[in-house]
Protein backbone atom coordinates (compact mmCIF):
# COMPACT_ATOMS: atom_id res chain seq x y z
CA UNK A 1 0.00 0.00 0.00
CA UNK A 2 1.32 3.43 -0.72
CA UNK A 3 -0.22 6.11 1.15
CA UNK A 4 1.29 9.41 2.58
CA UNK A 5 -0.44 12.28 4.73
CA UNK A 6 1.72 15.41 2.95
CA UNK A 7 2.19 18.80 3.69
CA UNK A 8 0.02 20.84 1.63
CA UNK A 9 2.11 23.65 0.96
CA UNK A 10 0.94 24.87 -2.56
CA UNK A 11 -2.10 23.11 -4.09
CA UNK A 12 -4.68 25.61 -2.94
CA UNK A 13 -2.36 28.67 -4.25
CA UNK A 14 -2.47 26.75 -7.36
CA UNK A 15 -5.98 26.14 -7.88
CA UNK A 16 -6.76 29.81 -7.05
CA UNK A 17 -4.17 30.49 -9.73
CA UNK A 18 -6.46 28.58 -12.82
CA UNK A 19 -9.10 31.15 -12.01
CA UNK A 20 -7.50 34.47 -10.36
CA UNK A 21 -3.85 35.14 -10.11
CA UNK A 22 -2.08 36.72 -13.23
CA UNK A 23 1.62 35.64 -12.73
CA UNK A 24 5.05 36.46 -14.55
CA UNK A 25 6.39 33.05 -14.73
CA UNK A 26 9.58 32.53 -13.33
CA UNK A 27 10.84 30.88 -16.35
CA UNK A 28 8.03 30.46 -18.88
CA UNK A 29 8.32 33.69 -20.60
CA UNK A 30 5.01 34.81 -19.62
CA UNK A 31 3.92 38.49 -19.66
CA UNK A 32 0.98 40.45 -19.10
CA UNK A 33 -1.24 41.44 -22.01
CA UNK A 34 -3.13 44.30 -21.35
CA UNK A 35 -4.59 44.11 -25.46
CA UNK A 36 -7.00 41.66 -24.16
CA UNK A 37 -10.19 41.86 -25.64
CA UNK A 38 -13.21 40.20 -24.17
CA UNK A 39 -15.14 39.71 -28.11
CA UNK A 40 -18.48 37.53 -26.29
CA UNK A 41 -21.25 38.61 -24.03
CA UNK A 42 -21.13 37.72 -20.49
CA UNK A 43 -23.82 35.57 -19.26
CA UNK A 44 -26.82 37.70 -17.52
CA UNK A 45 -26.03 35.26 -14.22
CA UNK A 46 -22.18 35.97 -14.19
CA UNK A 47 -20.75 34.78 -10.95
CA UNK A 48 -18.86 37.56 -9.36
CA UNK A 49 -15.26 37.04 -7.49
CA UNK A 50 -13.89 39.49 -5.25
CA UNK A 51 -10.56 39.52 -6.59
CA UNK A 52 -8.81 42.26 -8.71
CA UNK A 53 -5.73 41.82 -11.12
CA UNK A 54 -4.42 42.14 -14.93
CA UNK A 55 -5.33 39.77 -17.70
CA UNK A 56 -2.14 37.98 -19.24
CA UNK A 57 0.40 35.71 -18.02
CA UNK A 58 1.36 31.95 -17.91
CA UNK A 59 1.41 29.02 -15.33
CA UNK A 60 4.28 26.36 -15.57
CA UNK A 61 3.57 23.27 -13.46
CA UNK A 62 5.20 20.39 -13.58
CA UNK A 63 3.09 16.98 -13.28
CA UNK A 64 3.94 13.57 -12.81
CA UNK A 65 3.00 11.59 -15.63
CA UNK A 66 1.00 11.85 -19.24
CA UNK A 67 -2.91 12.31 -18.64
CA UNK A 68 -4.14 8.97 -20.44
CA UNK A 69 -7.59 10.80 -21.25
CA UNK A 70 -9.20 14.13 -21.44
CA UNK A 71 -12.47 12.03 -21.29
CA UNK A 72 -13.43 13.66 -17.48
CA UNK A 73 -15.78 11.02 -17.04
CA UNK A 74 -13.43 8.24 -16.94
CA UNK A 75 -10.44 10.23 -15.76
CA UNK A 76 -9.16 8.04 -12.70
CA UNK A 77 -5.37 9.07 -12.32
CA UNK A 78 -4.27 12.77 -11.51
CA UNK A 79 -2.10 12.62 -13.82
CA UNK A 80 -5.49 13.20 -15.53
CA UNK A 81 -7.44 14.72 -13.24
CA UNK A 82 -5.41 17.39 -12.33
CA UNK A 83 -5.42 18.76 -15.74
CA UNK A 84 -9.44 18.47 -16.39
CA UNK A 85 -10.72 18.50 -12.90
CA UNK A 86 -11.46 22.42 -12.14
CA UNK A 87 -9.78 23.15 -15.55
CA UNK A 88 -11.63 22.04 -18.17
CA UNK A 89 -14.45 21.07 -16.61
CA UNK A 90 -17.13 21.65 -13.71
CA UNK A 91 -19.22 20.20 -11.20
CA UNK A 92 -23.07 21.89 -10.32
CA UNK A 93 -21.45 23.01 -7.27
CA UNK A 94 -17.83 24.05 -5.93
CA UNK A 95 -15.58 23.89 -2.48
CA UNK A 96 -14.33 26.89 -1.35
CA UNK A 97 -10.75 25.88 0.25
CA UNK A 98 -10.52 28.70 2.22
CA UNK A 99 -12.96 28.37 4.55
CA UNK A 100 -13.88 24.77 3.81
CA UNK A 101 -17.16 24.80 2.51
CA UNK A 102 -19.64 24.18 -0.11
CA UNK A 103 -20.66 27.13 -2.25
CA UNK A 104 -22.86 27.98 -5.60
CA UNK A 105 -21.21 26.94 -9.07
CA UNK A 106 -22.72 26.43 -11.91
CA UNK A 107 -25.74 25.98 -9.32
CA UNK A 108 -26.67 29.25 -8.17
CA UNK A 109 -28.56 28.12 -5.41
CA UNK A 110 -30.54 24.73 -4.00
CA UNK A 111 -33.40 23.83 -1.77
CA UNK A 112 -33.76 20.07 0.08
CA UNK A 113 -36.29 18.83 2.05
CA UNK A 114 -36.81 17.75 5.15
CA UNK A 115 -36.03 14.37 4.82
CA UNK A 116 -33.06 15.71 3.25
CA UNK A 117 -34.03 12.83 0.66
CA UNK A 118 -35.16 15.37 -1.92
CA UNK A 119 -32.51 17.77 -3.73
CA UNK A 120 -33.57 20.89 -6.02
CA UNK A 121 -30.77 22.64 -7.73
CA UNK A 122 -31.35 26.02 -9.81
CA UNK A 123 -28.52 26.70 -12.71
CA UNK A 124 -26.84 29.94 -13.75
CA UNK A 125 -28.43 31.36 -16.68
CA UNK A 126 -26.86 32.34 -19.85
CA UNK A 127 -23.68 30.03 -19.41
CA UNK A 128 -22.48 28.72 -22.49
CA UNK A 129 -19.60 25.74 -23.25
CA UNK A 130 -16.85 26.92 -24.68
CA UNK A 131 -17.43 26.23 -28.03
CA UNK A 132 -20.06 29.15 -27.45
CA UNK A 133 -23.41 26.20 -27.31
CA UNK A 134 -25.57 27.24 -24.37
CA UNK A 135 -25.69 24.62 -21.31
CA UNK A 136 -28.87 23.39 -19.56
CA UNK A 137 -30.48 20.72 -17.24
CA UNK A 138 -30.17 18.73 -20.37
CA UNK A 139 -26.49 18.40 -20.09
CA UNK A 140 -26.89 17.80 -16.44
CA UNK A 141 -29.52 14.91 -17.29
CA UNK A 142 -27.11 13.28 -19.85
CA UNK A 143 -24.35 13.36 -17.63
CA UNK A 144 -25.97 10.85 -14.88
CA UNK A 145 -27.48 8.66 -17.40
CA UNK A 146 -23.49 8.22 -18.70
CA UNK A 147 -22.26 7.96 -15.16
CA UNK A 148 -25.00 4.99 -14.04
CA UNK A 149 -24.51 3.29 -17.17
CA UNK A 150 -22.17 0.10 -16.40
CA UNK A 151 -21.30 -0.18 -19.94
CA UNK A 152 -19.60 3.34 -19.22
CA UNK A 153 -16.09 2.73 -16.55
CA UNK A 154 -17.29 5.80 -14.50
CA UNK A 155 -15.05 6.60 -11.63
CA UNK A 156 -17.66 8.83 -10.14
CA UNK A 157 -20.53 5.79 -9.94
CA UNK A 158 -20.62 4.60 -6.87
CA UNK A 159 -20.46 7.78 -5.10
CA UNK A 160 -23.63 8.88 -6.47
CA UNK A 161 -26.06 5.99 -5.15
CA UNK A 162 -26.90 5.84 -1.76
CA UNK A 163 -27.93 2.40 0.33
CA UNK A 164 -26.84 0.47 -3.30
CA UNK A 165 -29.03 2.10 -4.98
CA UNK A 166 -29.01 4.88 -8.15
CA UNK A 167 -30.33 8.73 -7.46
CA UNK A 168 -33.10 9.54 -9.63
CA UNK A 169 -32.19 12.51 -11.35
CA UNK A 170 -35.07 14.75 -12.90
CA UNK A 171 -35.27 18.06 -15.31
CA UNK A 172 -38.21 19.89 -13.88
CA UNK A 173 -37.13 23.27 -17.02
CA UNK A 174 -34.39 24.32 -18.92
CA UNK A 175 -32.41 25.16 -15.70
CA UNK A 176 -33.83 23.74 -12.66
CA UNK A 177 -33.10 19.65 -11.71
CA UNK A 178 -33.94 17.54 -9.18
CA UNK A 179 -32.55 15.02 -7.34
CA UNK A 180 -34.17 12.26 -5.17
CA UNK A 181 -32.25 10.01 -3.11
CA UNK A 182 -33.12 6.57 -2.45
CA UNK A 183 -31.96 6.45 1.31
CA UNK A 184 -30.64 9.63 3.45
CA UNK A 185 -27.10 9.98 2.54
CA UNK A 186 -24.55 12.94 4.27
CA UNK A 187 -22.12 14.62 2.07
CA UNK A 188 -24.79 14.92 -0.96
CA UNK A 189 -22.93 18.34 -2.35
CA UNK A 190 -19.46 17.51 -1.82
CA UNK A 191 -20.26 14.00 -4.17
CA UNK A 192 -22.52 16.22 -6.72
CA UNK A 193 -19.52 18.67 -7.03
CA UNK A 194 -17.33 15.59 -7.73
CA UNK A 195 -19.62 15.18 -10.88
CA UNK A 196 -17.85 16.85 -13.51
CA UNK A 197 -20.60 17.96 -16.33
CA UNK A 198 -20.65 16.79 -19.75
CA UNK A 199 -21.60 18.35 -23.10
CA UNK A 200 -24.58 16.51 -24.36
CA UNK A 201 -24.49 17.92 -27.71
CA UNK A 202 -20.67 16.76 -28.49
CA UNK A 203 -21.07 13.14 -26.71
CA UNK A 204 -24.46 11.86 -27.14
CA UNK A 205 -23.95 10.29 -30.42
CA UNK A 206 -21.09 8.15 -29.60
CA UNK A 207 -23.24 7.19 -25.98
CA UNK A 208 -26.21 6.46 -28.16
CA UNK A 209 -23.65 4.57 -30.89
CA UNK A 210 -22.06 2.31 -27.80
CA UNK A 211 -18.92 4.66 -28.45
CA UNK A 212 -18.43 6.64 -25.18
CA UNK A 213 -14.95 5.02 -23.77
CA UNK A 214 -13.69 5.93 -27.50
CA UNK A 215 -14.86 9.57 -27.30
CA UNK A 216 -11.90 12.36 -26.11
CA UNK A 217 -8.98 9.97 -25.71
CA UNK A 218 -5.46 11.77 -25.71
CA UNK A 219 -5.00 11.17 -29.44
CA UNK A 220 -8.45 13.43 -29.95
CA UNK A 221 -8.53 16.99 -31.69
CA UNK A 222 -7.79 19.54 -28.76
CA UNK A 223 -10.25 21.45 -30.44
CA UNK A 224 -13.07 19.40 -30.42
CA UNK A 225 -12.43 19.50 -26.03
CA UNK A 226 -15.85 21.37 -24.92
CA UNK A 227 -16.00 21.86 -21.25
CA UNK A 228 -17.33 24.69 -18.50
CA UNK A 229 -13.85 25.56 -16.80
CA UNK A 230 -12.26 28.27 -17.17
CA UNK A 231 -9.65 26.32 -19.41
CA UNK A 232 -9.78 24.18 -22.64
CA UNK A 233 -7.45 22.23 -23.99
CA UNK A 234 -5.51 23.46 -27.06
CA UNK A 235 -2.46 21.43 -27.30
CA UNK A 236 -0.70 17.83 -26.01
CA UNK A 237 2.09 16.46 -26.78
CA UNK A 238 3.23 12.98 -25.21
CA UNK A 239 6.07 12.97 -22.90
CA UNK A 240 6.57 16.86 -23.35
CA UNK A 241 3.23 18.32 -22.48
CA UNK A 242 -0.27 19.50 -21.87
CA UNK A 243 -1.18 23.21 -23.09
CA UNK A 244 -4.76 25.04 -21.66
CA UNK A 245 -5.86 28.43 -23.02
CA UNK A 246 -8.54 30.73 -21.54
CA UNK A 247 -12.22 29.70 -21.80
CA UNK A 248 -13.45 32.30 -24.19
CA UNK A 249 -17.24 31.71 -22.71
CA UNK A 250 -16.44 31.47 -18.73
CA UNK A 251 -19.19 32.43 -16.41
CA UNK A 252 -17.17 34.07 -13.95
CA UNK A 253 -16.23 37.51 -13.41
CA UNK A 254 -13.84 39.82 -11.36
CA UNK A 255 -14.46 42.50 -8.96
CA UNK A 256 -14.78 45.12 -11.62
CA UNK A 257 -16.91 42.94 -14.09
CA UNK A 258 -14.19 41.67 -16.31
CA UNK A 259 -14.36 38.10 -17.47
CA UNK A 260 -11.72 35.68 -15.82
CA UNK A 261 -9.76 33.65 -15.71
CA UNK A 262 -6.65 36.26 -15.99
CA UNK A 263 -4.11 33.90 -16.89
CA UNK A 264 -3.82 33.66 -21.02
CA UNK A 265 -2.41 29.67 -20.67
CA UNK A 266 -1.81 27.15 -18.19
CA UNK A 267 1.03 24.58 -19.18
CA UNK A 268 1.66 21.13 -17.72
CA UNK A 269 4.98 20.00 -18.17
CA UNK A 270 5.28 15.70 -17.70
CA UNK A 271 8.18 14.80 -15.82
CA UNK A 272 8.93 11.46 -15.02
CA UNK A 273 8.86 11.95 -10.75
CA UNK A 274 8.75 14.62 -8.31
CA UNK A 275 12.72 14.60 -8.43
CA UNK A 276 12.04 16.15 -12.16
CA UNK A 277 9.24 18.37 -10.88
CA UNK A 278 11.66 19.37 -7.91
CA UNK A 279 14.34 20.07 -10.81
CA UNK A 280 12.59 22.11 -12.72
CA UNK A 281 11.23 24.16 -10.26
CA UNK A 282 15.00 24.91 -9.12
CA UNK A 283 15.72 25.50 -12.34
CA UNK A 284 13.19 28.08 -13.31
CA UNK A 285 11.48 26.38 -15.41
CA UNK A 286 8.08 25.77 -13.55
CA UNK A 287 6.21 28.39 -11.57
CA UNK A 288 4.88 25.90 -8.66
CA UNK A 289 6.02 22.50 -6.62
CA UNK A 290 3.33 20.90 -5.37
CA UNK A 291 3.96 18.62 -2.78
CA UNK A 292 6.67 19.64 -1.32
CA UNK A 293 8.52 17.15 0.56
CA UNK A 294 9.48 17.97 4.37
CA UNK A 295 13.21 17.13 3.66
CA UNK A 296 13.30 19.80 1.16
CA UNK A 297 11.08 22.58 3.11
CA UNK A 298 14.25 24.18 4.94
CA UNK A 299 16.30 24.65 1.48
CA UNK A 300 13.32 26.11 0.33
CA UNK A 301 12.50 28.48 2.99
CA UNK A 302 16.13 29.58 2.63
CA UNK A 303 16.10 30.36 -1.02
CA UNK A 304 13.19 31.85 -1.92
CA UNK A 305 13.73 35.37 -1.06
CA UNK A 306 16.77 35.00 -3.06
CA UNK A 307 15.33 32.89 -5.83
CA UNK A 308 11.87 35.20 -5.97
CA UNK A 309 9.33 32.48 -4.95
CA UNK A 310 6.86 32.11 -1.72
CA UNK A 311 6.81 29.25 0.42
CA UNK A 312 3.70 28.82 2.25
CA UNK A 313 2.67 26.14 4.59
CA UNK A 314 -0.86 25.59 4.83
CA UNK A 315 -0.78 22.79 7.53
CA UNK A 316 -0.85 18.74 6.75
CA UNK A 317 -3.42 17.25 4.58
CA UNK A 318 -4.91 14.03 4.86
CA UNK A 319 -4.59 13.03 1.32
CA UNK A 320 -3.08 10.07 -0.51
CA UNK A 321 0.40 10.20 -2.40
CA UNK A 322 -0.02 6.67 -3.36
CA UNK A 323 -1.86 4.06 -1.85
CA UNK A 324 -0.96 0.46 -3.01
CA UNK A 325 -2.18 -2.81 -1.56
CA UNK A 326 -0.18 -5.85 -2.52
CA UNK A 327 -1.67 -8.80 -1.71
CA UNK A 328 0.77 -11.57 -1.35
CA UNK A 329 -0.08 -15.67 -2.67
CA UNK A 330 -0.59 -17.09 0.46
CA UNK A 331 -2.26 -20.69 0.14
CA UNK A 332 -4.83 -21.66 -2.42
CA UNK A 333 -8.45 -21.13 -0.96
CA UNK A 334 -6.97 -18.83 1.49
CA UNK A 335 -9.75 -16.05 0.66
CA UNK A 336 -7.48 -13.31 -1.15
CA UNK A 337 -10.42 -12.32 -3.32
CA UNK A 338 -13.10 -11.84 -0.07
CA UNK A 339 -10.20 -9.89 1.25
CA UNK A 340 -9.42 -7.89 -1.55
CA UNK A 341 -13.16 -7.30 -2.23
CA UNK A 342 -13.64 -5.85 1.18
CA UNK A 343 -10.55 -3.80 1.45
CA UNK A 344 -11.50 -2.04 -1.50
CA UNK A 345 -15.18 -2.10 -1.21
CA UNK A 346 -15.23 1.40 0.94
CA UNK A 347 -12.66 3.66 -1.17
CA UNK A 348 -13.67 6.12 -3.43
CA UNK A 349 -13.73 4.04 -6.53
CA UNK A 350 -12.41 7.39 -8.57
CA UNK A 351 -8.81 6.61 -7.02
CA UNK A 352 -8.19 3.12 -7.22
CA UNK A 353 -7.56 0.05 -9.56
CA UNK A 354 -7.30 -3.58 -8.83
CA UNK A 355 -4.65 -5.46 -10.72
CA UNK A 356 -4.74 -9.09 -11.02
CA UNK A 357 -1.79 -11.15 -12.02
CA UNK A 358 -1.45 -14.83 -13.69
CA UNK A 359 1.16 -16.68 -15.26
CA UNK A 360 3.32 -14.17 -17.13
CA UNK A 361 2.79 -13.51 -21.00
CA UNK A 362 4.78 -14.26 -23.94
CA UNK A 363 5.44 -10.53 -24.17
CA UNK A 364 6.27 -10.24 -20.23
CA UNK A 365 8.48 -13.23 -19.91
CA UNK A 366 10.71 -10.77 -22.77
CA UNK A 367 11.39 -8.30 -20.23
CA UNK A 368 12.48 -8.24 -16.62
CA UNK A 369 10.09 -9.76 -13.77
CA UNK A 370 9.64 -6.64 -12.22
CA UNK A 371 8.63 -4.85 -15.84
CA UNK A 372 4.54 -5.95 -15.58
CA UNK A 373 4.10 -5.02 -12.21
CA UNK A 374 5.98 -1.57 -12.63
CA UNK A 375 3.69 -0.51 -15.15
CA UNK A 376 0.58 -1.26 -13.29
CA UNK A 377 1.76 1.57 -10.52
CA UNK A 378 -0.97 3.99 -9.32
CA UNK A 379 0.20 7.41 -10.86
CA UNK A 380 0.42 10.41 -7.98
CA UNK A 381 -2.73 10.23 -5.59
CA UNK A 382 -3.64 7.32 -6.75
CA UNK A 383 -4.51 4.08 -5.11
CA UNK A 384 -3.80 0.18 -6.65
CA UNK A 385 -4.20 -3.24 -5.15
CA UNK A 386 -2.60 -6.18 -6.28
CA UNK A 387 -3.61 -9.49 -6.36
CA UNK A 388 -0.32 -11.43 -6.15
CA UNK A 389 2.80 -9.82 -6.85
CA UNK A 390 6.69 -9.44 -7.62
CA UNK A 391 7.00 -12.91 -4.36
CA UNK A 392 5.98 -14.90 -7.32
CA UNK A 393 9.72 -15.06 -8.43
CA UNK A 394 11.08 -16.56 -5.47
CA UNK A 395 7.91 -18.64 -4.49
CA UNK A 396 5.87 -20.38 -7.42
CA UNK A 397 8.59 -19.67 -10.03
CA UNK A 398 10.74 -21.02 -7.58
CA UNK A 399 9.25 -24.28 -6.85
CA UNK A 400 7.85 -24.60 -10.13
CA UNK A 401 11.19 -24.47 -11.95
CA UNK A 402 10.12 -21.64 -13.85
CA UNK A 403 12.93 -19.50 -12.95
CA UNK A 404 16.23 -20.97 -12.81
CA UNK A 405 18.20 -21.01 -9.12
CA UNK A 406 20.55 -17.83 -10.33
CA UNK A 407 17.31 -16.21 -11.31
CA UNK A 408 15.32 -16.61 -8.02
CA UNK A 409 18.70 -16.38 -6.12
CA UNK A 410 18.80 -13.16 -7.43
CA UNK A 411 15.41 -11.57 -7.17
CA UNK A 412 15.67 -11.21 -3.67
CA UNK A 413 17.89 -8.74 -3.63
CA UNK A 414 16.54 -6.83 -6.86
CA UNK A 415 12.85 -6.92 -4.88
CA UNK A 416 14.54 -5.31 -1.89
CA UNK A 417 16.26 -2.63 -3.91
CA UNK A 418 12.56 -2.29 -6.01
CA UNK A 419 10.99 -2.05 -3.00
CA UNK A 420 13.31 0.51 -1.33
CA UNK A 421 13.25 2.80 -4.72
CA UNK A 422 9.60 3.07 -4.42
CA UNK A 423 9.54 4.18 -0.42
CA UNK A 424 12.31 6.74 -1.10
CA UNK A 425 10.05 8.16 -4.09
CA UNK A 426 7.22 9.34 -1.34
CA UNK A 427 4.95 5.59 -1.45
CA UNK A 428 4.04 3.51 1.44
CA UNK A 429 3.43 -0.12 0.75
CA UNK A 430 1.54 -2.61 2.98
CA UNK A 431 2.25 -6.34 2.11
CA UNK A 432 -0.56 -8.73 3.49
CA UNK A 433 -0.13 -12.46 3.71
CA UNK A 434 -3.12 -14.97 4.22
CA UNK A 435 -2.57 -18.07 5.58
CA UNK A 436 -4.65 -20.78 6.92
CA UNK A 437 -3.83 -24.38 8.37
CA UNK A 438 -3.99 -27.16 5.90
CA UNK A 439 -6.80 -28.92 7.63
CA UNK A 440 -8.80 -25.42 6.68
CA UNK A 441 -7.57 -25.28 3.45
CA UNK A 442 -8.84 -29.15 3.02
CA UNK A 443 -12.10 -28.15 4.35
CA UNK A 444 -12.23 -25.44 1.57
CA UNK A 445 -11.82 -27.59 -1.09
CA UNK A 446 -14.31 -30.06 -0.12
CA UNK A 447 -16.90 -27.32 0.29
CA UNK A 448 -16.02 -25.93 -3.38
CA UNK A 449 -16.46 -29.85 -4.60
CA UNK A 450 -20.13 -30.00 -3.22
CA UNK A 451 -20.80 -26.78 -4.35
CA UNK A 452 -21.78 -26.61 -7.83
CA UNK A 453 -21.69 -22.68 -8.11
CA UNK A 454 -18.10 -22.66 -6.72
CA UNK A 455 -16.61 -26.04 -8.09
CA UNK A 456 -15.63 -24.16 -11.15
CA UNK A 457 -12.93 -22.58 -8.90
CA UNK A 458 -11.49 -25.71 -7.48
CA UNK A 459 -8.90 -27.19 -10.30
CA UNK A 460 -6.44 -29.75 -10.68
CA UNK A 461 -3.24 -27.61 -10.21
CA UNK A 462 -4.82 -26.90 -6.83
CA UNK A 463 -4.29 -30.29 -5.89
CA UNK A 464 -1.26 -30.36 -6.77
CA UNK A 465 -0.26 -27.21 -5.38
CA UNK A 466 -1.07 -28.97 -1.89
CA UNK A 467 1.43 -31.91 -2.36
CA UNK A 468 4.21 -29.44 -2.20
CA UNK A 469 3.40 -27.18 0.70
CA UNK A 470 6.24 -28.14 2.62
CA UNK A 471 8.28 -26.91 -0.17
CA UNK A 472 6.26 -23.54 -0.13
CA UNK A 473 6.47 -23.17 2.93
CA UNK A 474 9.98 -23.09 3.41
CA UNK A 475 10.41 -20.69 0.21
CA UNK A 476 8.11 -18.28 1.99
CA UNK A 477 10.61 -18.86 5.50
CA UNK A 478 13.54 -17.60 3.16
CA UNK A 479 11.90 -14.91 2.38
CA UNK A 480 11.26 -13.73 5.92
Amino acid sequence: MIAAPLPRRALLGFLAALTAVSVAGCGSGARVDSRFVDSNPLPDSALKVDISGKHGGRLVYATIGDPKTFNVVLANETSSTDILDGPVFVGLVEFDNGKQEIKPGIATRWERSDDGLTWTFHLRHGVRWSDGVPFSADDVIFTTQVVYDEKVAAAVRELLRADGKDWKWEKLDSLTVRVTLPAPFGPVLEVIGSMYLVPKHKLEAAYLAGKYEEMWSINTPPDSIVGLGPYRVVEYRTAERTVLRRNPHYWKVDAAGKRLPYLDEVVFLSVADYNAAYLKFQAGESDLQDPVRPEDASSLADDQKRQGFTLTDLGSDIATNFMWFNLNPGKDAGGKGGALKRLVEPLDPRHYRVSSFAAPTRDEKRHHFLWRFYRELPGMGGMAAFDRSWYGRVLVERIEGYATLEQWSRAYDEIVQFERTLVLEGLILVKLWLHISDKEQLSRFRSRERDPLRRWKLTDEDWRNREKAREYERAADEIK
